[in-house]
């Protein structure tokens, strides 16, 4: 349930078949249709119902991640048809799991890019045996697979770049920066030294000149020590 939760969460398709009844440790739970999973065929006894189930999980992905402790009953049915199917196992301990879920997520995401999986069956212990175990699962998923999340919206992104729209530009004629400028803005734009006279904070003003400019011819001023008034 822990993986199913983690990649509903994560936003990435699930699936799977349920046990016959939808029958958990918990009594019958209908809702696991919203993740996708199918009824799956009844046994003649409670265990050969959950193992048709598991069966079909791992005929219809291309690895398991097993959760917890490998050698309970359920676990140890897993191994064995993964392995008659020649499919990938991923064992990850009880106590990284729950105590270490950096480096559950890690394995997690080793194992499905080495082994090029494309559709992942997660198996594991019942809460009931290992409790904490569902969290830690839906987490590590979580970390574990972000990157695939990634992956897909990196798809609905256009891969040509869109032609950038062609606008024309007109540039204002020029104008002179200076202080006695006839335009408003020439003035604006020169030194504050003109004002700065006017006020009485400095004895002269230095007004800018710039190349080509005939009405304020450049000059040299050189240095000029600006004596403090206050």
């Amino acid at each position: 349930m822990g993986g199913l939760i983690g990649a509903a969460l994560l936003g990435l398709p699930t699936g799977g078949t349920a046990a016959a009844g939808w029958v958990t440790e918990n009594g019958a739970n209908p809702n696991l249709q919203k993740y996708g999973l199918i009824e799956g065929e009844k046994g003649s006894t409670a265990v050969e119902t959950y193992n048709k189930r598991t069966i079909e999980n791992i005929r219809n992905s291309d690895g398991t991640a097993i959760f917890g402790n490998i050698n309970s009953p359920g676990s140890k049915f897993t191994v064995k048809v993964a392995q008659d199917m020649g499919k990938p196992i991923l064992h990850v301990t009880t106590e990284t799991a729950l105590n270490d879920k950096p480096t559950a997520a890690r394995q997690l995401r080793d194992f499905v890019e080495k082994n090029n999986i494309q559709t992942l069956n997660i198996a594991g212990n019942r809460e009931s045996k290992a409790p904490g175990l569902q969290a830690a699962v839906a987490e590590i998923v979580q970390i574990g697979l972000a990157y695939q999340k990634n992956q897909d919206n990196s798809q609905d992104v256009p891969t040509s770049p869109t032609p950038a729209t062609s606008q024309s530009k007109t540039i204002a004629p020029g104008i002179n920066l200076s202080s006695r400028s006839p335009d408003p803005l020439g003035g604006v734009l020169t030194s504050t030294t003109v004002k700065a006279k006017q006020i009485g904070t400095t004895d002269k003003e230095y007004p800018v000149s710039f190349r080509d400019n005939k009405a304020m011819p450049a000059g040299n001023y050189g240095r000029k020590l600006i004596p403090n008034r206050n």
